[in-house]
């Protein structure tokens, strides 16, 4: 699917827009709700954002990598082992976001200035097949949007019940709920 210029334009804003997404999202999750796991296997807030970091690192690497080789070949990767050996529960949440903003940034610019001919450009994802520079901005605007949803989403993060996470009071209809977050680049 070819894009026109000014459609191109339009998804490069909702890329760029990205980072604010996951920053109004984790705003909207208590403190106390965080670090918390759904269950052991799936993944804390936290973790997702530190994941997000690691990804658009990834995502911004890729397209380089298909507009500056020849015929590349797109290394895929395990996001579960990646969290486990870096621990993203452990790391500093400010970082991570940080970078997401920076990566967004640089690769917003790149976006913006690739010549025509870079939009069709081609390699081989070592899972998926053919991988086209056409193809990842939207991809990147997708896992934000599906990233920003799962933070905000009530249904994934308020446990059904409170001795599943005692630290999170479910808020009753008559207050204003949870305490929230704020959080603001260069927060820690």
């Amino acid at each position: 699917m070819f894009f026109s210029a000014a459609e191109r334009e339009e998804r490069i804003v909702q890329y760029e827009r990205g980072p604010l997404r996951i920053r109004d999202a984790l705003a909207v999750v208590p403190d106390e709700a965080v670090r918390w796991r759904p269950r052991p296997e799936r993944w804390s807030v936290h973790e997702v954002v530190c994941h997000c970091a690691d990804s658009e690192m990834n995502g911004a690497a890729r397209i380089r990598y298909l507009v500056a080789q020849k015929e590349p070949t797109i290394l895929g990767y395990d996001q579960d082992e990646w969290a486990r050996v870096f621990n993203y529960h452990a790391l500093p949440l400010e970082p991570a976001l940080r970078t997401i903003e920076a990566v967004r940034a640089s690769t917003t610019l790149l976006l913006r200035t690739l010549p025509e001919e870079a939009w069709r450009k081609e390699g081989q994802h070592s899972e998926s097949g053919r991988y086209t520079c056409r193809v990842i901005p939207m991809l990147r605007i997708r896992i934000f949007i599906a990233g920003s949803e799962f933070l905000c989403s009530r249904k994934s993060l308020i446990p059904r019940s409170r001795q599943r996470c005692a630290a999170w009071p479910m808020p009753s209809r008559r207050s204003a709920g949870p305490t929230r977050r704020t959080v603001e680049p260069g927060s820690s």
